[in-house]
């Protein structure tokens, strides 16, 4: 028996993994195919039964496994069991009743003496024990509730230290008497509150009859005034309070005349002169001076005061002439410019800087600062000092002819740079223009030129590693396509052990020492790829049917992959 041992690309291996031989011969699906449609002599697995498997052991030992009685087959309809018992609910047909009662001695668990000793059963052997005590009401006990839990839901109780029962609460609607929640008693406006025989508060009523209550604008509330006459002194009557005394006047008080007085008046001949005092008055002006009244002749007005007269200053404008001296501060507007303002009483700050007016001055900033931002980089400015910004901090590129020396590892800089002869220079000792171009810090490239030359080289730092400087291609701008010099390969290849470098076509070789063999079992020549083979299945040197069996071990559970066997 051969077996072929065949990978299938479907399940990802390759017939790579196994060595070639007499036993593992390298076979692709449709060379087995072909062997299966030219032999009718093979038997699939659909068609195995254990009758038509040859040379199959007559006994073997089993390992241990088990069956269900229905996978038994020719099992005897009868047997003799052995000695074992049956729970009543195993056994059908069981009548519902007993045919006979036990006797004592099958009685099982029974006591000892009658009346029974003292003893106790558990409470599932009670029945309906323990419905009863569910249904029960467990002792009650200190601290807790009647049995019932603390909390804030439905079937709780409150403890005695419960928060809410001292929180706020606003009352249900309702009244009090006939005030209302909202504090309102009645439906009228403006009306007197007075209490019930019970004391209740009610609205009352204004009117001029008992229980009700008199308005502020009642007419009865008008005190009616007289007077009556007396020869000392007069009376001033009230009609609703207490009447008022006028005196008689003296020379120390004012009072009525009386009618003593009133006589010695009458005796003073018509056209008597009599010594009257001359009482002045005085009637404010407003653009015109004020006028002096007299009580027995003429008025006077005070004249207004000018350039050229004096007089009484008034609301309206006015020109005057002469040096006037204040002893005291002078209130309100006053037009051009002061005699003595040659420095302000008190200094002032303009933009921090002191200014009283006896000097000019330059202010020491511009006032409230402001950010002033250029590029990407905004700074305060007031004027106080001078501000600058860096080219970096505008976003400006540093300056063109920056010279280095040293390393050029160490040029990391956004920008351009020149120098010669320095450490880790691309190929070449002249002068070089160097184009660096920066990414944070975690990338970098350096792009180098040679002064006057056209060698163009380029780098990267990578996480602070530095790649080896690599040339650049460099063509004339009137090539296309395929490079000018690419008629040839720089280094020459093999292909198969010839040689080839793209100057000329060549042939490839048998590639022999990769040959395929047929292996036992099959007959044609070996295959190298210099000729074209044909290889026939002829296992054996007795004329006899091949019967190959090929196992799917997917169908098994077993590794992925196909088992061929060829019996003969």
């Amino acid at each position: 028996m051969t077996n072929f041992n065949i990978y299938s690309s479907k399940f990802g291996q390759s017939t790579d993994d196994l060595p070639e031989g007499e036993v593992n011969l390298y076979l692709t699906n449709e060379r087995i195919q072909a062997v299966i449609d030219s032999n009718t002599n093979l038997v699939k697995l659909t068609q195995l039964t254990w009758n038509n498997i040859t040379n199959k052991p007559g006994t073997f030992p089993t390992s241990t496994h088990s069956h269900s009685w229905t996978e038994i087959t020719s099992k005897p309809s009868t047997f003799a069991p052995s000695g074992h018992g049956h729970l009543w609910g195993d056994i059908s047909s069981a009548p519902a009743t007993a045919t006979r009662l036990p006797t004592w001695s099958e009685v099982t668990s029974k006591p000892t003496t009658f009346t029974p000793s003292e003893h106790t059963h558990t409470i599932a052997n009670v029945t309906g024990l323990q419905g009863a005590l569910d249904g029960k009401e467990p002792t009650f006990t200190k601290n807790t509730a009647f049995h019932k839990n603390f909390g804030t839901t439905t079937g709780t109780v409150t403890e005695g230290n419960d928060v809410r029962l001292s929180n706020a609460r606003t009352p249900t609607s309702h009244t009090h008497g006939n005030i209302s929640n909202t504090g309102t008693i009645g439906s009228t406006a403006n009306l007197p509150l007075i209490t019930t025989t019970l004391g209740a508060v009610t609205t009352g009523t204004f009117g001029s009859t008992a229980n009700t209550f008199c308005r502020g604008d009642d007419s009865r509330l008008s005190t009616n005034l007289s007077y009556t006459t007396g020869a000392a002194q007069g009376t001033v009557t009230s009609s609703t309070g207490t009447n008022a005394t006028i005196p008689a006047a003296t020379t120390s008080i004012a009072g009525l005349l009386t009618s003593a007085d009133k006589y010695k008046l009458n005796g003073i001949a018509a056209g008597a002169q009599v010594n009257v005092a001359t009482n002045l008055g005085v009637t404010a002006g407003t653009t015109a001076g004020p006028v002096v009244t007299s009580s027995t002749g003429t008025n006077v007005t005070l004249p207004t005061a000018s350039a050229t007269n004096s007089g009484i200053i008034t609301t309206g404008n006015q020109t005057w002439t002469g040096v006037k001296t204040f002893n005291s501060l002078i209130t309100g507007s006053i037009s051009g410019n002061a005699g003595t303002a040659t420095a302000l009483q008190t200094a002032r700050t303009i933009n921090g800087t002191s200014f009283n007016g006896t000097a000019n001055i330059t202010t020491v900033n511009w006032g409230t600062a402001r950010t002033l931002t250029i590029g990407s980089t905004g700074k305060s400015v007031n004027g106080s000092g001078n501000v600058s910004w860096s080219l970096a901090e505008i976003g400006a590129l540093p300056n063109l002819s920056i010279t280095v020396t040293g390393d050029w590892n160490d040029v990391l800089t956004t920008g351009f740079a020149q120098g010669s002869s320095l450490l880790n220079q691309s190929p070449g000792s002249s002068w070089r223009f160097c184009t660096v171009q920066r990414h944070k810090n975690s990338a970098i490239s350096q792009t180098m030129i040679p002064f006057g030359g056209e060698d163009i080289y380029q780098r990267n730092r990578v996480n602070a590693v530095w790649s080896s400087w690599q040339q650049l291609a460099f063509t004339s701008s009137n090539i296309t396509g395929n490079a000018a010099t690419a008629t040839t390969l720089q280094t020459a290849r093999t292909i198969n052990g010839t040689s080839f470098n793209g100057s000329a076509n060549i042939t490839i070789t048998a590639n022999t020492p990769n040959t395929l063999t047929n292996g036992t079992g099959l007959t044609g020549n070996n295959f190298n790829g210099s000729a074209a083979t044909t290889w026939a299945v002829a296992y054996g040197k007795q004329a006899q049917p091949v019967k190959v069996m090929i196992v799917d071990y997917l169908t098994l559970g077993l590794p992925q992959r196909t088992h061929i066997q060829i019996l003969h």
